[in-house]
This record gives structure tokens, sequence and C-alpha cells, in this order.
């Protein structure tokens, strides 16, 4: 009987000791499933970390790529702009270029046809006109069909000359000159040039007054001594302004 009660006790000695290998074991089981699982969430944990700092580069991202293409858009914008103003431009120049051609091509003919006309006229302008306007008849060109000069500087010219013939036209010159007689003397007259067309002299002395007027030559004068008196009365009104203005009775030549 003390054998049989020794050998339960070996056994429940061995069951226990088996079952606390076996816990022991399960309990390292445990361990290794828990740092298992530790490791897992963890992993899991830097991956959502991860995964949130992603969206946040993937959303920055976008927001500078719309900023981006919103600046691109815009440079577009200006660069079709302007190419659409710059065919305007270019139409516009296109445009003016042929205008400028057309008035070229009135301007020259008006020159063609001026230049001559102002060259055969210098004859019957009045001498002080003349010596006013010398520099200018110089520039003319001697053959407007074949010449050097631009048109510019001949348009110019030609301005020139056609204002210092109009302003003399509208105005009573007095002008100190040296005159041939009929007898063949020379002596110094005081002319009156009623604009163009007409104009009166006498000498300083008053001995000899007359009348003049332009033809194909030049001027024509004619002795008249009798006008004396009105003719040095016109000239006092011109030269000094305190003269009061009245009517004078001389005579006008009348030309086609």
């Amino acid at each position: 009987m003390k054998l049989n009660v020794y050998s339960r006790f070996l056994i429940c000695i061995c069951a226990v000791l088996m079952n606390k290998a076996q816990a022991s074991e399960e309990i390292e089981s445990m361990r290794t499933i828990t740092k298992e699982w530790v490791a897992v969430e963890q992993a899991i944990s830097l991956e959502a970390v991860a995964s949130v700092e992603k969206q946040t580069l993937l959303k920055d991202l976008v927001a500078a790529t719309k900023v981006e293409i919103k600046t691109l858009q815009s440079a577009l914008t200006e660069i079709e702009a302007t190419r659409s103003a710059a065919d305007v431009m270019r139409e516009d120049l296109i445009t003016d270029q042929e205008i400028l051609r057309k008035n070229r091509t009135l301007i020259l003919s008006f020159l063609l046809e001026m230049e001559p006309e102002l060259k055969a006229f210098e004859k019957r302008l009045p001498t002080p006109l003349q010596e006013k306007l010398a520099s200018f008849y110089q520039r003319l060109p001697e053959n407007s069909s074949n010449t050097t000069l631009g048109i510019a500087e001949r348009m110019q010219t030609v301005a020139s000359l056609l204002t210092g013939i109009h302003e003399f036209d509208r105005t009573i010159t007095v002008s100190d000159e040296i005159r041939t007689f009929a007898n063949g003397t020379e002596g110094e007259v005081q002319s009156v040039y009623i604009g163009l067309g007409t104009a009166y002299y006498r000498t300083r002395s008053g001995d000899d007054a007359g009348i003049g007027h332009p033809n194909g030559e030049g001027w024509m004068w004619e002795s008249q001594p009798g006008l004396n008196k009105e003719i040095a009365e016109v000239i006092a009104i011109v030269n000094q302004s305190t003269q009061k203005v009245r009517f004078i009775d001389l005579p006008v030549t009348l030309q086609n």
C-alpha cells in the first residue's frame, strides 16, 4: 500500500512538473506572440504615419501644381493677347505702308508739277522777296524728274517757298532799293509793294516816282512823278504806326 501511495505521489509530482513545463511553454509562446503583435502594431502605426505624411506631401504637390498650371494659363493668355496685338499691329503697319506709298506717289506728283512752276515764278517775285527766298531757291533740283534729293527735303523746300510767297502777298512791304532809271542812271528809291501784284516807288529827293507791276521777265516800272506825294504818304503810314490810317488814291494795274 505504501508503494502505491508513493507511486501515486510521484505520479502527481510528475504531472505537476509536466503542467508547469507546458504552462511555461505557453507563456513563452504568448510572449513571442505578444512581441510579434506589438511589432505588427508598431509597423502599422509607422505605416499610418507615413501614409499621412505622403498624403500631406501629395496635397502640397497638387496645390503647387495647380498654382503652376494657373500661372502657365495666365502666361498663355498673355501670349495670345500679345500675339493678337502683334497681328493687329502688323495689319496696321501694312495699312500704314500702303497709305505712305500712296502719299509718296501723290507728293512726288505734286513736286514734279510745283518745282518747275516755282522756278518760272521766281522772276515775277519782288526783289526783296527774291533775296529773302534765295537760299530756298538754291535747294530746288535742276531736274525734278532726275534728282538724288529726298522727297522730304524737296517738300520742305517747296513748302518754305510757298509760305514765304503767301505771307508777302498778304502784306504791304517797304523796301530800299537801287534802281536803273530810263535815262540809264542809277539811284536809291523806296519801293512799296502791295502784295505781289502792284508796287510804287519814289526817290528820296522826290524828283521821281512811279508804278510797277510784274511780267514774264520781271518787274516793269513806269515813271509817274505826279504820284510822289501819295506814295510818300503810303510809306509814312507803313513805317509809322502813329500815322492815321486813311484812303490814298493810287492807280492799280490789273492783270489776268
